[in-house]
């Protein structure tokens, strides 16, 4: 029986990404005859933030003794300490590359303001913070056996950070439906959503492009009879994004919903007319996925992996990042053509057949068997 020690950032009861799909390895793999053991980093978070990395390592090292894979699903939280835990019990170590952490922290945190294509075709020209972080990840990366990424995009992005092409294997994110119970008119009633409801979720980040959503929704009301913006998700651009809606004078038009549990995300974009995301980045998104199978026409934009799962006019609408005059022509047809939005709806619920759990399992299978 092969043994696949789990070093993941989250795990349930913890929400996102990567619990989601640290909770389906233990359920998928197990019933598939491999033992597996999840590490959280959960544990060692009531430490200081350099402690905290120490302890986890010396629990990987404790555990990975029995293990045959060490699988990281991130390059620096728990990616740091699982190479260095594999590698000192001479385990094979697998890692999932799910974004560049680098970008992201460079957005966040030491100025970076351009995308991450533009990021990653010059990474040293940035303070040393980043190139640092780039580093780490490099290496952490080159550690690794195979580096497992959610879209053909970020097999690229990784072999810009030298990372071989053949040791970069890219496995589509499974879809977990959101559960809806209620139907749209029960939905919209229980939330209190008026006229034309335009929702957009995510971490409130730079490279999410809420602003912009925000900044072209008075235009957008008189295209759209009583248009309404829904943004869902906290982060560190929250009180900006509020503070824009108010001197906009658009208190009334846009709402801010904390961070959701699935249930109530389900509802949310159910209850909604169109779903936007303006990103300037993403790997794969498990979101948009999830709106698809939701029955919810997209609007997003042609980045990252978006194409990927986007084919445009056919399964959703793409435009440019931040390109406000396609985001408002693009917004107004998808609320307003019928025949056009069921179109849309029809054909992205055929799409996300190709995402069922049980294909994409059946290929980390495939890869693991292979590893061992």
């Amino acid at each position: 029986m092969i043994k696949i020690l789990v070093a993941t950032p989250l795990f349930p009861p913890e929400i996102g990404g990567p619990a989601t799909y640290a909770h389906m390895l233990e359920s998928e793999l197990e019933s598939r005859g491999f033992e597996v053991e999840i590490v959280p980093f959960a544990a060692a978070r009531r430490w200081p933030r350099l402690i905290r990395h120490i302890v986890y390592y010396f629990t990987l090292v404790k555990k990975s003794r029995s293990a045959d894979i060490v699988y990281a699903l991130d390059t620096f939280s728990v990616g740091v300490p699982a190479m260095l835990a594999a590698r000192w019990s001479r385990k094979i170590f697998l890692l999932r590359v799910p974004g560049d952490y680098a970008w992201e922290q460079g957005q966040l945190r030491f100025g970076v303001q351009v995308t991450l294509d533009e990021f990653s075709q010059n990474r040293n020209k940035y303070s040393i913070f980043v190139r640092v972080l780039s580093k780490i990840q490099s290496n952490v990366a080159n550690k690794a056996e195979k580096v497992i990424v959610p879209s053909v995009y970020m097999k690229n992005i990784v072999v810009g950070w030298g990372v071989h092409p053949a040791n970069i294997v890219p496995i589509y994110s499974a879809l977990f439906p959101l559960p809806v119970e209620q139907g749209k008119v029960e939905i919209r009633k229980s939330l209190g959503y008026q006229g034309t409801v335009f929702l957009s979720a995510g971490r409130l980040v730079p490279w999410k492009g809420f602003m912009t959503l925000i900044e072209i929704l008075p235009e957008l009301r008189k295209r759209v009879k009583d248009a309404n913006l829904v943004i869902i998700g906290e982060g560190p651009d929250g009180a900006r994004l509020r503070a824009r809606a108010q001197e906009l004078g658009l208190s009334e038009h846009v709402r801010f919903v904390p961070r959701q549990a699935k249930h109530a995300l389900g509802a949310a974009i159910a209850g909604s007319d169109v779903f936007v995301l303006n990103t300037s980045y993403e790997g794969l998104s498990h979101q948009l996925l999830e709106v698809m199978a939701l029955g919810v026409p997209i609007v997003t934009t042609n980045v990252g992996g978006n194409p990927e799962l986007i084919k445009d006019t056919v399964t959703g609408i793409l435009v440019p990042y931040d390109d406000k005059e396609e985001l408002l022509s693009a917004i107004e047809r998808a609320a307003t053509h019928e025949a056009f939005r069921d179109n849309l709806i029809r054909n992205a619920r055929l799409r996300v057949k190709d995402f069922e759990k049980e294909k994409v399992i059946e290929d980390l299978v495939d890869l693991l068997k292979t590893l061992a």
